[in-house]
């Protein structure tokens, strides 16, 4: 790899690069050698030129996973989607450091960029929920099958029988669908690791509206 284009002019390979990005964007096939020289010089050799032209060539790419993520939408009110998209560099940048980046390929280069965005996201959001605690919210929107003696409750007495009889996993499950307003559909890939697909998302909120009823109709002692 370091032989094959490491003689050719930084503009060459930024121009061979956007014709063969377009090429594959069009459908036809591309060689993938371009862009992996100014990959190469960025990452490996650190320089700088070379890592404004990679920015430049990728920014655009980067920035439309941004505003296609699931937690875009919240995440905006805390900062911009442009600048979400400037630290998926910024962790390249930094983690590369101390795990080198594989150079050889292409899809290995994106995917990486693309697992990065998800970081960054997710990174956003958990930073949001710290700035807005569960306990201050007081508006939430129950399932369309929730019965009438949940719907005649108070957000301020729903949310704290939620507190009182779901674990932190249905918290998070809660905040997400009740009060930030997302789909169950969007779930999986918001909360990856606590619902991997739609029927844990159905399961759980089941569960929980299941324990709310059961909860809120205790007589008292």
């Amino acid at each position: 790899m370091a032989g094959v284009h490491s003689g050719a002019s930084l503009d060459d390979l930024v121009q061979r690069c956007a014709d063969e990005r377009a090429k594959y964007g069009g459908g036809t096939s591309a060689d993938p050698r371009y862009c992996l020289e100014i990959f190469r010089r960025a990452l490996v050799e650190g320089a700088s030129d070379a890592w404004s032209a990679m920015y430049e060539a990728y920014y655009r790419m980067v920035l439309g996973w941004v505003k296609r993520h699931p937690a875009a939408k919240t995440v905006e009110l805390r900062d911009s989607l442009e600048a979400y998209a400037h630290e998926v560099f910024e962790r390249l940048h930094f983690s590369n450091r101390k795990h080198p980046v594989d150079v050889s390929s292409l899809g290995a280069i994106l995917t990486y960029l693309h697992t990065s965005v998800n970081w960054v996201m997710l990174d956003a959001l958990r930073q949001k929920r710290r700035e807005v605690p569960l306990e201050t919210v007081f508006e939430i929107a129950l399932p369309d099958d929730s019965d009438n003696v949940l719907d005649v409750m108070s957000g301020q007495e729903l949310w704290d029988l939620v507190r009182q009889v779901a674990t932190p996993r249905e918290l998070r499950l809660a905040h997400a669908l009740w009060v930030e307003e997302y789909r169950p559909r969007e779930i999986p890939a918001l909360l990856p690791e606590d619902f991997p697909d739609i029927q844990e998302v159905r399961r759980c909120s089941a569960n929980l509206v299941d324990r709310l009823r059961r909860k809120y109709r205790r007589p008292a002692q």
